[in-house]
């Protein structure tokens, strides 16, 4: 385990972080006030009414007061937002709230003095503080049941998760040795293994523990002098300061729990004694930007899009209420003041969770860091600095306006979590371009490729951009995560990624129009509608494992005749072909067909009637072969009619295309 000491050398010589970090200033954008901002819910746990206020962020109203436990004082929101569970420390439980009825659905049991709550990116875990049994609980919330316990060496008071998952950040103060510690502990061994060190003279000591949003830094606020320390992640040694001078005004410590901006440049810190929220340059420090606050500040949290931060106060004096300020992140201004109930301590707002059908735009990829939100193959943003957001993928200002991901490179994919309103058949559209020939992409929904591999428009330069559409995917209600995952050649260009439901499923012809026959039909142009309607396939999705010229469960391939053909065809599947016979009458049917397997057949139907009776399919060599069959005499009404194929009652053949003569 290693131990990083600090003195108090480091108030004179800590002023200014890293030159890496100095560029956040210099460069780092943020989200203007003029955009269009999402839907969140912030959850505000109310110590002194042991109620929960949940607020809509859109229009800022309270949409219910939950009663929980006694004195909740920390709360936490599953990655999804269906979940909200919440420390209650007077009671020694943690509630467990549905967000969509707002309702207590469970209690767990954790012992004494549950104060501070996380939870991990993949929503499995949460860490709950116990400063008075100098432990962590360790619940595992398929169960709502505690796992573990983690001793700490002190009294926790503050907690923070990686974005990655990988490690949970406790701050906790302890009287042997004395002082102020953070440790870093591993989730997946639920082992400490690394604390740092900080200076403390006198009580309250430590206050609260955040970290930025790619996981570099973590940012200790405690009670001495306003201090607020910086530590890397890598090496879990303090690299800087933000404070004010000692002595003066700046004597009085800071009090609440801080939190960073999307873009990692600014910390916010509320100072309780002010009253007002202090803001920092997260890279060269200096005073900070001061907002003054109605009422004493407890803890800020932001909204998913950058746009606001919102802020637990408590007025002076014999007064029981509470609110939640709400503050312009760009601005830097207060917009509003939301009424709560009494002594508003602990604020969790809902992560992002996407509409389908809607449009998602490229950047507001899902947190959780890498191998959560995103896998990119080189460190930090190719521009050098972050844009709109902090981390590695490679955002940039789009020429059409907001923003978009470059350098989209060989194996990258970027993941966010939707709500599907709806089962049903979609169209997925993306705004994509690449100056560079053959690129690709495909579309992944909880891990399954629903698209297969969708060509990128090749453009005249960089920075534009064309719309492509694979329509006929099947997607379940609910929510799902999406990854948008490039192919085997790099950089690619993406600004948005939208999902259209179709119309209720009816058939109707592959391309818009009838058929015309006398003609050929490919196998793969039957009709759209979906499965029952366009066709009949026993089995889920491509048997290749991903879509193959259009969505859907029928098994296209490539075919060694060229364009594609059907594979996997068994007994009493069908395939529909919207046709338009010029003319009645008598005509020659011929069809694609083989199997390596012997007395396989099919039959051919016109509104639901065999016309054909069995055929039999010629024995190849091998898959992927085929030889022509014909079946002379077939008699024909003229108009628009539905033509099937229809497989008999022996698995497996391949179909190429069919063809109706004079």
């Amino acid at each position: 385990m290693q131990v990083v000491d600090m003195t108090f050398r480091l108030f004179a010589s800590c002023l200014i972080r890293t030159l890496q970090l100095f560029a956040l200033l210099l460069v780092g954008t943020t989200l203007g006030s003029g955009v269009a901002h999402a839907q969140f819910r912030a959850y505000v746990a109310n110590s002194g009414s042991h109620t929960v206020t949940a607020i809509d962020t859109a229009s800022r109203a309270v949409l219910e007061t939950i009663p929980v436990g006694d004195n909740p004082s920390g709360i936490a929101i599953t990655p999804d937002g269906g979940l909200a569970y919440v420390a209650n420390s007077g009671s020694g439980t943690v509630s467990v709230i549905d967000t969509t009825v707002n309702e207590v659905v469970a209690t767990i049991e954790v012992g004494v003095s549950p104060q501070d709550i996380v939870i991990t990116p993949d929503g499995a875990l949460l860490y709950v503080t116990h400063p008075d049994l100098h432990a962590l609980s360790v619940i595992e919330t398929a169960g709502n049941t505690v796992a573990a316990t983690i001793p700490i060496a002190g009294s926790p008071r503050a907690i923070a998760m990686a974005p990655d998952g990988a490690l949970a950040y406790v701050g906790y103060v302890s009287q042997a040795p004395y002082g102020d510690f953070v440790s870093a502990i591993a989730v997946a061994t639920q082992t400490v293994t690394a604390t740092v060190a900080f200076p403390r003279w006198f009580l309250p000591g430590l206050q609260s523990v955040a970290i930025s949003p790619d996981g570099a830094f973590v940012y200790v606020t405690t009670y001495l002098f306003q201090s607020v320390y910086i530590v890397d992640t890598s090496s879990h040694a303090i690299v800087g300061f933000l404070g004010r001078e000692v002595g003066g005004s700046g004597s009085v410590g800071y009090r609440g729990t801080s939190a960073v901006t999307l873009d990692g440049a600014s910390l916010f810190v509320p100072n309780y004694y002010r009253p007002a929220v202090e803001i920092f340059n997260a890279a060269s420090g200096g005073l900070p930007h001061i907002i003054p606050t109605t009422s004493r500040p407890e803890m800020v949290a932001m909204t998913p899009d950058g746009a606001f931060a919102y802020v637990t106060g408590s007025p002076d004096g014999p007064s029981t209420g509470g609110d939640v300020t709400v503050i312009d992140i760009v601005a830097r201004t207060v917009v509003g003041q939301i009424p709560v109930g009494s002594t508003p301590q602990a604020i969790a707002i809902s992560p992002r969770v996407s509409a389908i059908p809607g449009r998602i735009e490229a950047e507001d990829y899902d947190a959780g860091g890498p191998g959560v939100g995103y896998v990119d193959t080189t460190p930090g943003n190719e521009q050098g600095v972050p844009v709109y957001r902090a981390g590695d993928v490679d955002v940039k200002v789009s020429s059409e306006g907001g923003h978009a991901i470059g350098w989209f490179a060989a194996g990258e994919w970027l993941a966010y979590t939707a709500h599907v309103q709806s089962d049903g058949l979609y169209t997925i559209q993306a705004r994509v371009g690449s100056a560079l020939p053959g690129r690709t992409f495909h579309i992944e929904v909880d891990g399954v490729d629903a698209t297969g591999e969708i060509a990128v428009p090749q453009v005249a330069a960089w920075d534009q951009y064309e719309t492509v559409s694979i329509a006929d995917v099947s997607l379940s209600g609910g929510t799902r995560v999406v990854r948008v995952v490039l192919g085997t050649e790099d950089f690619v260009e993406l600004q948005w990624i939208g999902f259209v439901q179709q119309e209720a499923a009816t058939a109707g012809p592959f391309a818009g129009v009838p058929q015309p026959i006398p003609g050929r039909i490919q196998a793969e142009d039957y009709d759209r509608g979906g499965s029952g309607l366009s066709y009949f396939d026993t089995s889920p999705g491509n048997e290749q494992g991903a879509p193959v010229y259009r969505a859907g469960d029928v098994d296209i391939k490539m075919s060694s005749e060229g364009g594609h053909s059907v594979g996997w065809l068994v007994s009493g599947e069908w395939l529909a072909y919207t046709t338009s016979l010029q003319s009645g009458g008598i005509y020659t049917i011929e069809a694609r067909v083989g199997s390596p397997l012997p007395g396989r057949t099919f039959h051919i139907e016109a509104d639901g009637v065999d016309v054909t009776g069995p055929i039999v399919v010629p024995q190849v060599a091998d898959w992927d072969r085929y030889e022509t069959v014909s079946v002379p005499g077939v008699l024909l009404t003229a108009g628009t009619q539905v033509l099937r194929v229809v497989m008999g009652p022996e698995d497996y053949m391949d179909f190429q295309w069919f063809a109706i003569e004079r």
